[in-house]
């Protein structure tokens, strides 16, 4: 972490989400239904799939959650995902591998803020193996 060279030992809080703390104009500068779920709906859809499966195949019987500890290697899954699309082949097989690297992409956003942030991960993300 980059620090001001007045500051000896910054002091680092722990915030719940990236929304904590904000006022609710602040919240409201980048809304994430218009922004997101209106732009992207049927992406999310299938990327939401790919939880779902993943869930049954990794955590058979458990409520959806990302079992963190079951695969890290984030990055090395993004880019193998993104060797399996041929973006004029509209298989089954390109869709779950576009929403597979998707899903890939969030969780390593998601683990990147939560490291740059100290921010508490949500609520369905476990460490569990």
């Amino acid at each position: 972490m980059k620090t001001s060279p007045l500051i000896a030992n910054p002091v680092v809080v722990s915030k719940r989400d990236l929304l904590d703390g904000l006022s609710a104009q602040d919240r409201k500068t980048y809304p994430l239904y218009e922004g997101v779920i209106g732009y992207f709906r049927d992406a999310l859809y299938r990327v939401a799939r790919v939880s779902w499966v993943g869930n049954q195949q990794h955590n058979p019987g458990q409520p959806l959650h990302w079992a963190r500890g079951k695969s890290m290697d984030q990055m090395d899954c993004v880019l193998r995902h993104a060797s399996e699309v041929d973006m004029g082949d509209h298989s089954d097989y390109v869709e779950n591998a576009l929403a597979s690297l998707a899903w890939r992409s969030l969780a390593a956003l998601q683990l990147y803020l939560e490291a740059k942030y100290n921010i508490t991960p949500p609520v369905n993300a476990r460490s569990d193996d």
